[in-house]
């Protein structure tokens, strides 16, 4: 039975044995050339293969390689191919070359036949269904202009839903970005198969091996540790801020009032010795011109000579030193307020007729760099005050102190954790 090939299409097959025309021994070493492959198409002449330079390699025991081209196959119907050799018993093979869509659906099963009825009962067939289809439906009075108008309009509603409603209700489903590999019901239903944590396969984590793992392994929640361990350690009796929050408390308690007193002098008296008297006094009566010292040689004399001034500033440089980053101050504050609740209020309303109230509702802003060593008061409390009340952003690297409106970094240092030591460096 002649093998079938597809009409138009390249196909390589097995040709052989080849025997030695003399004592059939297996020829295994020919050289079969473009000229030694013969074929004939449909009983026509023989002519040689299109191939200009076939492959025809040796395989086993006397059979070859041999190709035809999708031009050798272009016939439909018998095709012969015989290699004749010298010294070689020729070979030949016979092919039925039928259509691609026979090939295809009776080899390949990749098509259908084509099976149209072209005759019903020794006539045309589309001319008896049609006749046979009109007197049906004149029969049964279905072709009336009424009923086709209805299903006029039931097929015009048909191809709006097919056209627009149907389409865009599916577009919906499958959302923007839609691919069929992997967004698919099938794709999702083999994910789920696959990756999906789900009954006998596992289960969610619990509360408590979520707390396991973020106290296991949390790098920022040791950081966050070890700080308020540090604080802790600080602020017990006899601590690093400890010791500062008392020396303060000494300094606005006793050093500070006894400054001010000293300032005053014996025998203060608001009315005539304040800031604001002496300011008035000066105004009205006394002497300026040339023969008064400006105010240059006024500060310059402060600033080189005064010995309560110099132990102000050794104050407030003390204060200044002590104070470190971070920490709770409320109660710190409390006891400030409650050591100026009398003295020194008191002393400062002489001086500059200021009440209490306008110190401690005084506005103080945040200064936008780290106060250093010699910093002014006000700078330094506004440095404390942003660090208790601002957003602290902490990385594993960086820790961010950010202004008061949240919309800027307003200082930043570096963070270094081991999980054994936690280093937080200097916010600059």
């Amino acid at each position: 039975m002649a093998q079938w090939l597809r009409q138009s299409t390249a196909r390589t097959f097995r040709i052989g044995p080849f025997v030695d025309s003399t004592d059939i021994a297996v020829e295994t070493g020919l050289t079969i050339a473009q000229a030694d492959i013969q074929i004939s198409k449909n009983g026509g002449a023989f002519a040689q293969t299109s191939a200009s330079s076939p492959t025809t390699t040796h395989d086993v025991d006397g059979w070859y390689q041999c190709p035809l081209t999708a031009t050798d196959t272009n016939t439909l119907g018998l095709l012969t191919v015989q290699v004749t050799l010298a010294g070689a018993a020729p070979v030949w093979k016979d092919f039925m070359v039928v259509p691609a869509a026979v090939f295809d659906s009776l080899i390949l099963g990749t098509d259908n036949l084509q099976v149209d009825t072209v005759q019903i009962e020794g006539a045309d067939a589309t001319d008896t269904i049609n006749a046979q289809a009109d007197l049906a439906i004149s029969d049964a009075s279905l072709a009336t202009a009424a009923a086709l108008a209805t299903v006029d309009g039931i097929v015009d509603q048909i191809l709006v839903d097919t056209d627009a409603t149907i389409p865009g209700i599916l577009s919906d489903m499958q959302g923007a970005g839609f691919v069929p590999g992997t967004d698919s019901l099938v794709a999702i239903r083999d994910r789920g198969d696959a990756a999906w944590v789900t009954g006998a396969g596992g289960s969610s984590p619990s509360a408590a091996d979520i707390r396991a793992e973020i106290d296991a392994n949390s790098t920022q929640l040791a950081a966050i540790v070890a700080d308020t361990n540090e604080l802790q350690q600080d602020l017990a009796n006899g601590g690093r801020l400890d010791l500062i929050f008392d020396a303060i408390l000494v300094d606005t308690g006793s050093t500070i009032p006894d400054a001010l007193s000293a300032i005053q002098g014996t025998g203060f008296v608001t009315g005539t010795d304040s800031l604001s008297a002496l300011r008035d006094r000066g105004d009205a009566a006394w002497v300026t011109g040339a023969a008064a010292p400006t105010a240059a040689a006024i500060r310059a004399e402060m600033d080189a000579n005064s010995t309560r001034l110099a132990e102000i500033v050794a104050d407030t440089n003390e204060i200044q030193g002590d104070l470190a980053d971070g920490g709770r101050l409320d109660l710190i504050f409390d006891a400030i307020v409650l050591d100026t609740g009398t003295t020194i209020p008191d002393q400062i309303s002489g001086l500059n007729d200021i009440s209490v109230t306008d110190i401690l509702t005084a506005s103080i802003s945040q200064p936008s760099v780290v106060p250093g060593a010699s910093a002014q008061l006000q700078n330094v409390l506004g440095f404390l005050g942003a660090m208790m009340a601002n957003e602290i952003q902490v990385t594993a690297t960086t820790r961010t102190v950010r202004n008061a409106a949240d919309n800027a970094d307003l200082y930043t240092g570096s963070v270094d954790d081991d999980l054994t030591t936690a280093t937080r460096g200097g916010l600059s």
